[in-house]
């Protein structure tokens, strides 16, 4: 009983909590995709309410379905602004006697949860997260555990009576229902269950080997009415794949996963990925990291090659300028078409890559005298041009230098780059796209948010350890929601606001900065620092 009375305790508040914040759950009756609002219907009324909701437009939110419970908002400071934001914890009844859209006129697919996300680390592998699905008119709930897997169809004749204690979302332990037995007046109990949290992960799946000879391939997931998950593996792969269809009385588990040749680890990015054409979007550098110090030759030299990538890391011939830049160091670089320089050297190919010179300057002989110089290390700056002058890709490489007792020559470091002071004003298109096109403009993004937006970091990514700092800006109406590339992104435990995520504050006027670390081993952009500034 005293455990009972600590969670009822626990439960009171949280509830108390909750009716603060002005949330509730509604069932979802129609969408305008057009105009991103929706009709809702809420507890104890048949009235149709209008609420917004936010779109990603490479991918549509699975609880965004007709019938489905959401989870609806007040917006602080907007009088009558309501705004869905996610999954609903229960589908509440509009009115007695009155009944939610005819669950065999819904289609099937995805109701709740059933999302498939990268593994942790990275693999070849996918996890796959509980949930519910519709089937031919039936709702089936999806988990896993010791037992393996079970789908539980909504009149399979077992009954779900209220549990007690009061059950909220993302509780865990065992809980007993009960019911009243008329006849005596007694009450019955029944039996002990785990409630099951959604977005608990059911199990991780390894992908069949990856297509060879550039090609590509889309996998994908599905399950049916015996609740068991089948892997279908795409059709032979090819330069213009196409997605396997989905077997009769089944649905798609999250999205589609594009694969292609060469994959050494799925990330978010491949989730859900549309397939493109190939186009040159990167450039690697191939150079030591360490160059040591040479007692018989004054003017040691290494090579530097620069190669055209696509935006699957393959390579890529095309005509093309290439440009290496040392904004900052000592000695001399080389190409043949511009010859030693101290600054800046260029190139035209027909190919994938060239290969440059870089030579440094250890000492020189003053008669019998050897006069050691003072040395810098080099950063060096790649960038690849079209013919027609257009910036392709940017990529950045340190050299570190050796002394002669073995250590490393101090130099120009990641952040020292001689980048643009100004920052980037980036305009979301009318689709609400925020794109960062390069960071060779500098690392300071500013962007207005004048409607629902989608950030989205280069494909070229910065130098290691390069500190950028993006500030969101909401309009004087506010309420806009900013979408991160969160597959990108590692987000510090002090910078997270509670166990859900991330919170960005829209309230009109307000100012939200957010401080990242770019960490190349991981490829991650750590989030370390949040701070809002609120305007009146």
């Amino acid at each position: 009983m005293k455990t009972y009375g600590r969670r009822f305790v626990r439960r009171s508040i949280s509830r108390a909590q909750n009716l603060r914040t002005e949330t509730r759950d509604g069932v979802l009756w129609t969408i305008d995709w057009a105009n991103r609002i929706c009709n809702i219907k809420i507890q104890g009324s048949n009235e149709l309410i209008t609420a917004h909701f936010p779109q990603n437009e490479a991918k549509k939110m699975s609880y965004m379905r007709e019938g489905n419970a959401v989870r609806v908002v007040h917006r602080g400071g907007i009088r009558g602004y309501l705004e869905v934001t996610g999954h609903g914890m229960a589908i509440p009844t509009p009115v007695a006697g009155d009944f939610h859209p005819d669950v065999s006129d819904l289609p099937d697919g995805v109701s709740e949860g059933c999302q498939i996300i990268p593994t942790k680390p990275p693999s070849l592998c996918v996890t796959i997260l509980d949930g519910y699905y519709r089937l031919n008119g039936t709702l089936y709930s999806l988990s896993g555990g010791a037992s393996g897997y079970e789908a539980m169809a909504d009149d399979s004749g077992v009954t779900m009576h209220p549990a007690y204690p009061p059950m909220d979302m993302g509780d865990t332990g065992d809980y007993v229902t009960m019911t009243d037995d008329s006849s005596s007046g007694d009450v019955v109990m029944n039996s002990v269950f785990p409630l099951m949290t959604l977005g608990d992960p059911i199990d991780d799946y390894c992908l069949d080997p990856m297509p060879t000879g550039n090609k590509f391939r889309y996998d994908a997931f599905v399950v049916g009415e015996d609740g068991i998950i089948d892997y279908i593996v795409g059709s032979e792969a090819s330069s213009n794949p196409s997605k396997p269809e989905i077997p009769d009385n089944h649905v798609l588990i999250g999205q589609y996963i594009l694969l292609w040749t060469g994959l050494t680890e799925i990330t978010g990015r491949n989730i859900g990925m549309e397939w493109e054409e190939p186009y040159a979007s990167g450039v690697l550098f191939t150079c030591v990291d360490e160059l040591e110090w040479n007692e018989s030759n004054p003017s040691p030299q290494a090579n530097v090659t620069l190669t055209v990538i696509n935006q699957y890391e393959w390579t890529i011939s095309g005509n093309y300028n290439i440009v290496l830049a040392m904004p900052r160091g000592t000695g001399s670089i080389w190409s043949l078409q511009s010859g030693w320089d101290d600054a800046q050297v260029s190139q035209e190919i027909t190919g994938t890559s060239y290969t440059f010179v870089y030579q440094r300057l250890q000492w020189v002989e003053l008669g019998e005298l050897q006069i050691q110089l003072t040395e810098t290390s080099p950063f060096f700056v790649g960038t690849v041009y079209d013919q027609s002058g257009m910036i392709l890709a940017t990529s950045y490489h340190r050299l570190v230098l050796l002394s002669v007792g073995g250590l490393e020559i101090e130099g120009g470091q990641v952040n020292d780059i001689l980048l643009p002071e100004r920052p980037q004003y980036i305009l979301p298109d009318s689709e609400g796209n925020a794109d960062v096109e390069s960071w060779d403009d500098g690392y300071q993004i500013i962007i207005e948010a004048s409607q629902d937006i989608s950030i989205n970091f280069p494909y070229t990514a910065p130098a290691d350890r390069a500190k950028i700092i993006l500030l969101i800006e909401q309009d004087e109406t506010g309420g806009w929601v900013p979408t991160l590339p969160m597959s990108d992104i590692e987000i510090a435990e002090e910078v997270l606001e509670d166990s859900s995520g991330l919170a960005i504050n829209t309230d009109a006027n307000s100012r939200t900065y957010l401080g990242f670390i770019y960490h190349e081993s991981d490829s991650k952009y750590d989030l370390v620092a949040k701070a809002t500034i609120l305007k009146s």
